[in-house]
């Protein structure tokens, strides 16, 4: 019966105890779990790297925490799960997961307020910031805004192990509880929640990161398209792990097994129709558990198909943390525009995609050959579309860096923001990017290096500005028309939106395919450990290292480093990238990476012919009966 221990309302019964209510409450715990992971945490990578002062490198480290606890926790939780009470499992799960939610949105009220004014102000030097010993007077009785690093890799850490019952357990469950030709629709229904879910979290993220990070408070002289601007990140994360903890309180009331479970037939149907007695599975044990993990590896077509999914596993996760700040850079955009602009193109790119790929298969009755020729026609268009990414656009002019200063053309240009002589009075300091635009059409990396002596709070310009050529007659004042970056003029914007949406594109074109291929490699008994071993496999040489490798690569194209405050070590968050070099560095490692899973495809290709390996050393692992020739591991034996 439906309830919880005891507590069995009557009333929730018919309502409740159904495979229908399980799947809308899996469906909306997988919208949720898409909005924390795949879109609020995304979407806030720079500002959250901003705030905290983090390097890319150290956010791609977070971002892999989902997926290094997830590939640790997947075998003992498919185990222990497959075995026990599987609706008690996901909900528990989904209870760690909104916890950590919560703990993500933890280091917001560690850090004490946030001071955007810090190092930007005319006249800045403070007494107090001089040494270390004043640190707790910067933050607050709090911890340092750099171990902030940590709660984030923890709470990754909980979301990664909660959401493994749910993407685990939650398939076989529903496969159990309905017939098999309605089976299709329940899992497309489930998965459309993957599609929505990052989907939703950027569109709350966007209008989030609008809205200035201390609730209640209204700056007055910085607006969403200031670089000291960080949005409310948080806010998103404690909504939706509240809503995901709602939503684990029904999932924990259903029983063992839906009464629709009990009434079907025990017999099990094979993708080519075959109906066979469910036989003692290997898996009853942990030795035979074990063995069938090592025999795995002579299934050469799995193999390929899993290192190739890995390797576009990498370009895809490293696209998905850093699009957004790319954007950002290249275009000069905010942290909320370039994130919302990112998701218009990227998800309609990757669910098109999935469609696309899924009609072609289905409508077109295409074999497996034909499927994966269709991929390699799909990767060389997107080989073809990654080379936008050699266009780029024009770095920002900054004094001192890119740009010498006015009348002193024989400068050395240097990104450690070398003082000049018309500020070298002015004790300006970089720990805290406040750029200004000045009439000259050169940005300043504050006004303190600009040189103005004068802030006019009314309007928000400055005037005075000793680093500024007087405007027209007027020998003595200039006047920086606005706060912010001075606004460039992008010509390849369209062209480059247009190739990343090629390039996702025909990336996940080919997702269905090897979906469906991998599956046909294994009888229908051995599929779920097929797919938690390839899942295992995507994570550990794809998703894992993909953000890490793409922060370390975004970090060695920085051309000015926001500096720590003394007390700390390290750089600091980059403010500046050189365009050109991240354009170049990114159509690199993407090559690399479409032309690595271009190979794998073409072995899995000439695998289909290879004859048949595995069956009869899996049949040694259990009594039951040999295999049927369509079941055979591999598919076209």
């Amino acid at each position: 019966l439906y309830g919880w221990g005891i507590i069995q309302p009557r009333c929730l019964q018919h309502l409740m105890n159904n495979a229908k209510a399980f799947l809308v409450l899996l469906t909306l715990a997988n919208i949720m779990q898409g909005v924390i992971i795949n879109g609020l945490l995304k979407i806030s990578i720079t500002s959250i790297e901003r705030r905290f002062n983090l390097l890319s490198s150290e956010s791609g480290l977070i971002v892999s925490g989902y997926d290094i606890a997830g590939c640790l926790t997947l075998l003992p939780l498919s185990y222990l799960g497959g075995k026990g009470h599987k609706p008690r499992w996901i909900g528990i799960g989904l209870i760690i997961t909104s916890i950590g939610s919560l703990v993500l949105a933890l280091p917001h009220f560690l850090t004490g307020p946030y001071d955007y004014k810090e190092g930007g102000s005319v006249g800045w030097l403070n007494d107090t910031l001089k040494n270390c010993e004043m640190k707790q007077q910067i933050f607050g009785p709090y911890f340092s805004i750099n171990q902030m690093k940590y709660v984030f890799l923890f709470g990754q850490l909980l979301a990664g192990i909660g959401c493994t019952p749910l993407a685990v357990l939650a398939v076989t469950f529903i496969d159990e509880s309905v017939d098999p030709q309605i089976y299709p629709v329940y899992i497309g229904v489930y998965y459309m929640g993957s599609l929505l879910g990052p989907a939703f979290g950027f569109i709350l993220g966007g209008q989030l990161l609008k809205i200035f990070t201390e609730i209640g408070v209204t700056p007055t002289d910085i607006n969403p398209e200031s670089p000291q601007w960080v949005g409310a990140w948080w806010v998103g994360f404690v909504i939706s792990g509240a809503i995901l903890f709602i939503i684990a309180i029904p999932v924990l009331g259903f029983p063992r097994k839906l009464p629709s479970t009990l009434t079907r037939k025990s017999t099990v149907v094979n993708i080519k129709g075959v109906y066979s007695d469910e036989p003692e599975s290997i898996l009853t044990t942990v030795g035979g558990f074990a063995r069938l993990l090592w025999l795995l590896r002579l299934n050469l077509t799995f193999l390929y198909l899993s290192v190739a999914a890995a390797v576009l596993g990498t370009l895809v996760s490293g696209f998905s943390t850093f699009g957004p700040k790319c954007i950002e850079s290249q275009f000069g955009k905010s942290a909320a525009e370039a994130a919302n602009l990112f998701g218009y193109v990227c998800i309609p790119a990757g669910a098109g995609g999935m469609l696309v790929g899924g009609f072609l298969m289905t409508g077109l009755k295409m074999s497996y050959k034909s499927s994966l020729r269709m991929c390699f026609c799909m990767s060389i268009i997107g080989l073809f579309a990654q080379f936008s990414l050699t266009l780029h656009c024009n770095d920002i002019p900054m004094a001192g860096v890119n740009i010498p200063y006015a009348h002193e053309s024989d400068e050395t240009l240097s990104p450690q923001l070398p003082l000049n002589s018309c500020n070298a009075n002015c004790s300006c300091q970089s720990n805290t990017y406040a750029p200004v635009c000045g009439s000259d059409g050169v940005t300043y990396y504050s006004s303190c290096f600009a040189g103005c002596q004068l802030h006019q709070t009314s309007d928000h310009h400055y005037s005075n500005c000793t680093c500024i050529p007087p405007v027209q007659s007027n020998n003595f004042t200039t006047t920086i028309t606005e706060h912010g970056k001075c606004l460039t003029v992008c010509w390849w914007h369209d062209f480059i939106l247009v190739g990343l949406f090629f390039v996702i594109g025909t990336t996940f074109t080919c997702a269905v395919p090897g979906v469906d291929l991998s599956l046909r490699c294994f009888p229908q008994r051995l599929r779920s450990l097929a797919v938690g071993v390839q899942w295992i496999l995507i994570r550990t040489l794809g998703t894992i290292p993909g953000p890490i490798i793409f922060g370390a690569m975004i970090d060695s194209t920085c051309q000015i480093w926001n500096k720590r405050l003394k007390c700390a070590e390290g750089v600091g968050s980059c403010v500046m990238y050189k365009n050109q070099e991240l354009s170049f560095s990114l159509l690199i490692l993407s090559v690399i990476y479409k032309v690595s899973a271009f190979q794998f495809r073409v072995l899995v290709y000439y695998s289909l012919a290879l004859p048949c390996c595995l069956t009869s050393q899996l049949d040694c692992l259990h009594p039951s009966p040999p295999l049927p020739p369509t079941e055979s591991l591999n598919p076209h034996c």
